[in-house]
């Protein structure tokens, strides 16, 4: 089993964790629903204001998606590690069937 495959594993538990934090998804709706009452009460000639608080909702965006990437990516570190000990356990029984000792 990869060091790598443990680290990629530990990352994607702690964001998920973070991910399923009441406190933080409570902060990202309070944050993106700031940038959309900022946008509604924005003046329609105002674009360059519109265009930063786009730009602010996207990098909120961006921000999530990151998160949840690390997270995807430990699931799959770690699915990968189940099956690795799966397999080496399979290889342990069938040699051990016939009589070879591990």
């Amino acid at each position: 089993m990869s060091i790598n495959l443990m680290k990629e594993s530990e990352r994607g538990v702690q964001a998920q964790h973070w991910l399923d934090d009441p406190m933080t998804k409570e902060a990202f709706e309070k944050v993106r629903k700031g940038i959309y009452e900022r946008w509604a009460a924005s003046p329609v000639e105002d674009k360059d204001g519109q265009h930063a608080l786009r730009l602010m909702l996207k990098l909120l965006d961006d921000l999530h998606a990151n998160v949840v990437d690390v997270a995807m990516t430990g699931q799959m570190a770690q699915a990968q590690i189940e099956h690795e000990k799966t397999m080496k356990q399979k290889a342990k029984d069938f040699l051990n069937k016939y009589g070879v000792r591990v």
